[in-house]
C-alpha cells in the first residue's frame, strides 16, 4: 500500500457532529424527537438495562443543567 490515510478529526467530535446534523436535518432540532425515534426503531431490541442507562444519563443532565 502506497498511502496511509488518517482521520483529522477525533471520533468523539465526528460523532457529535455527526448527531447535531442529524438532529438540525430530520427533527427539526428536537432532541425529544430523535430519543423518540430511536425508542421507536430500537424498542425490540433495548433491554431494561439500556433504558436504565438512558434515564441515568437523563437525571445526570438535569442535574448538570443541560
Amino acid at each position: 500500500m502506497r498511502y496511509a490515510y488518517f482521520p483529522t478529526v477525533p471520533r468523539e467530535k465526528a460523532k457529535r457532529s455527526a448527531v447535531k446534523h442529524l438532529l438540525d436535518t430530520f427533527f427539526k432540532n428536537s432532541p425529544e424527537q430523535i430519543v423518540a425515534a430511536l425508542l421507536d426503531v430500537s424498542s425490540t431490541r433495548l433491554t431494561h438495562q439500556d433504558l436504565g442507562c438512558m434515564a441515568e444519563m437523563i437525571e445526570k443532565a438535569k442535574k448538570e443543567g443541560r
